[in-house]
């Protein structure tokens, strides 16, 4: 009996160190909103005036949107996006730590409403087609707006 004790003893002890090994908070510097440049066009490329460009901020594990910037595109249809970082502390823990991704999402008057996955680097072209705009996602509203343009970006 004392031997099968000092296995559960050996067992519980390993466990208990891995475990805190595991949740010892480190300093980590995140993106939380990456800088992004966009312009909004119409099926032919000509620049849509005044769309409502949204940048849409998930992370996972964390349910919803965490943030949803909107920007107006101005006569040439262009928006901008500062980026945001800042340091956090994190601690390793079952579900991981928090992963960043973003989208952008516009809307028009007399186009559909498209939400694309933003793509390092260079200016990202947003191209709308006619049709009924719906409403981007917001803090509180998860839906996601699929298209063929973010059916494309995801291939």
């Amino acid at each position: 009996m004392t031997a099968r004790r000092s296995i559960v003893r050996v067992a519980l002890l390993a466990a208990c160190t891995s475990l805190a090994s595991a949740c010892v908070p480190y300093p980590v510097y995140k993106t939380l909103q990456p800088e992004v440049d966009a312009k909004v066009v119409d099926a032919v490329g000509a620049p849509v005036a005044q769309a409502r460009v949204t940048l849409v901020v998930r992370a996972h594990p964390a349910p919803g949107v965490l943030s949803a910037p909107v920007a107006v595109a101005d006569a040439q249809g262009a928006v901008h996006f500062d980026a945001m970082r800042e340091w956090r502390v994190e601690v390793m823990a079952l579900h991981g730590a928090l992963d960043y991704y973003w989208s952008l999402c516009a809307a028009a008057p007399g186009y559909r409403t498209i939400e694309v996955p933003v793509q390092e680097g260079g200016v990202q072209r947003l191209t709308l087609k006619p049709g009924i705009p719906v409403e981007c996602p917001a803090v509180g509203n998860d839906k996601t707006i699929w298209s063929e343009e973010s059916d494309a970006a995801r291939r």
